[in-house]
Formats: structure tokens, sequence, C-alpha cells
């Protein structure tokens, strides 16, 4: 690894742990201890986790608000990190339910909405009982 690498890589972790440090200032022991939770301690030690906060372009807002975000949810656990299904992801979803493919909606939920599998597995099965009482529901009135 070249010097260079290794410098930005130390600008990296410095600039996100003083990013903290400035905007959590009546924080500062829980900063602290998140500092060490990403890093590790000890030989286990590594700057170099900063650097999934950033993307290729380097350092960014987009970087600090990573930053922010994940901060938060160590705060607070209860707080979901999760995004919203694009409407195209909801009809791909529905489409995979439909083929029967329950491990294919359950992937494209997943990573759509960075949630967990208990979350994800119940927005399938959830999806699947709506889709069988839709088609009761037509099937009846097909019949009268």
């Amino acid at each position: 690894m070249s010097l260079g690498t290794k410098n930005r890589q130390a600008q990296t972790a410095e600039l996100c742990k003083q990013h903290l440090r400035d905007k959590y200032s009546d924080k500062l022991n829980l900063v602290e201890e998140y500092i060490r939770e990403v890093e590790g301690m000890g030989k286990e030690r590594d700057i170099t986790r900063w650097g999934s906060f950033t993307d290729i372009k380097g350092i960014s807002d987009e970087t600090i608000k990573r930053v922010d975000e994940r901060f938060e949810q160590w705060l607070n656990p209860s707080i979901q990190m999760k995004r919203k299904l694009k409407p195209e992801q909801h009809e791909e979803i529905v489409r995979a339910i439909a083929a029967g493919d329950r491990v294919k909606a359950t992937s494209i939920y997943l990573s759509a909405t960075e949630s967990n599998l208990t979350e994800a597995q119940n927005f399938i099965k959830t999806l699947v009982v709506e889709t069988k009482a839709a088609r009761s529901h037509r099937s009846s009135k097909n019949r009268r």
C-alpha cells in the first residue's frame, strides 16, 4: 500500500472522527466509544474501517451524512435505517411472488431497503396473503 493511500485513509478517519466530536460535543464519551467500536482496539484497531462511509469520490457531504446516520442509529438502535421501496422494486417483488420465487422477492426487498431478514419475510408473507385474497376475490366475482 502506498504512502498516499495510507495518508488518505488516515485523513478520512480523522475527518469523520472530528466531525462526530464537533457535532456531538455534548456526547463526547459516547462518540469516543463509537469510534473505538468502528476502529477496534489494540491489535485489532483499523482506521481503514472509516472507508466504509466513503464512496469512489472520497469524502463528501454524503460521507458525513452516512457517518451521522450510522452514529444516530448506534445511539438509538430502534431507529430503522431503512430506505423506502421504489414502485418498480415493489412491482419486481410482486412478479417474483407471482412466479412463486419468495427467495428472489426477499432478496430484492433486503437489497432495496437494507432492512433485516425478519422484516423482509414479514413483508413478503403479507404480500402473498394480499395476492391470494385478491385472486380469491376476483374468482368469486367471476363465478357470479
